[in-house]
């Protein structure tokens, strides 16, 4: 009898280990949007890196039609945001490679090099985290 409480006990534990209670890992889901000039930006990408004194990994992700998510710790972040467009000119990058399309960064230096953009996740953010960016 002992034996058989001691087995339904064992599956109990197995069960709630499996099913688990929502993230295990920390990580807050963020969404937010990323205008340039009043613009949606088309086609970028977000990425988060921890602030100086805050540990933790970088986390990121793409922007499409000016929407972005990503999973990312809580803590505070400077916030790099970049976005590549085609110059019209060809280069050859390798003697022996054909030519191959010019591409150029074109987000001021400021919301990704030079960032001045910041955000403090906690556990139960608000949302979105909405950036407004300005090309002058």
């Amino acid at each position: 009898m002992c034996r058989k409480n001691f087995i339904g006990l064992i599956l109990v534990l197995l069960a709630v280990l499996l099913t688990g209670c929502g993230r295990s890992d920390g990580r807050v889901a963020i969404r937010g949007n990323v205008a340039l000039d009043g613009v949606p930006l088309a086609d970028g990408a977000i990425t988060f890196f921890p602030t100086g004194g805050e540990s933790g990994v970088s986390s990121g992700g793409s922007i499409q039609q000016g929407h972005y998510t990503s999973d990312i710790m809580p803590g505070k972040y400077v916030v790099q945001i970049t976005a590549n467009r085609k110059t019209g000119k060809m280069i050859s990058i390798y003697p022996d490679m054909p030519p191959s399309e010019e591409f150029e960064q074109y987000i001021p230096a400021k919301y990704n090099k030079k960032s001045e953009l910041t955000i403090d996740v906690e556990n139960k953010s608000k949302q979105p985290f909405d950036f407004a960016l300005e090309s002058k």
